[in-house]
């Protein structure tokens, strides 16, 4: 008479062995997928602050450009200024081609009866934002010329 249960018994250790392994093997993927997980929102995290970093740099940078423009403008208001070319570090450009900032200043002189009021609008365009549709940074000023300074009614 053979005992049915000798086979079964010897079947158990390896079946044992296996549901180790597979238990094993889901486990791995699942700290696979969690650590994949964890990756890609820490990445998203630097890239985001990267981008805010850029953008808080060129703020900065347009911010300092415009003001030595209305520096400018206050010195001479009767100066015709047009466009100037900046680098990414605010250093001035002969021209447009790897300019990272264009200056703009525009002035209106409006007579009065005493003598004229130049307004002065200035805008600082990131010419690398312009495609992203990104707004220019503007300031305006204006500047009181007497007669003897040149102003005239």
């Amino acid at each position: 008479m053979t005992n049915l249960s000798t086979p079964t018994l010897a079947l158990r250790p390896h079946n044992r062995s296996r549901t180790k392994s597979r238990s094993f093997l889901v486990e791995a993927l699942l700290l696979l997928v969690f650590l994949s997980a964890s990756v890609a929102v820490i990445l998203q995290v630097f890239v985001a602050a990267g981008t805010l970093s850029r953008d808080a740099h060129a703020l900065s940078v347009s911010e300092h450009l415009a003001v030595n423009a209305l520096e400018r403008f206050q010195a001479s208001p009767t100066k015709e200024f047009g466009v100037s070319y900046f680098t990414e570090q605010g250093e001035a450009l002969p021209g447009p081609f790897t300019a990272t900032f264009a200056v703009n200043v525009e002035s209106t002189p409006e007579d009065t009866a005493a003598g004229t009021l130049v307004n002065a609008v200035v805008t600082v365009t990131d010419l690398r934002a312009t495609a992203a549709g990104q707004a220019p940074y503007q300031i305006s000023s204006a500047r009181y010329l007497s007669r003897s300074e040149g102003g005239t009614p």
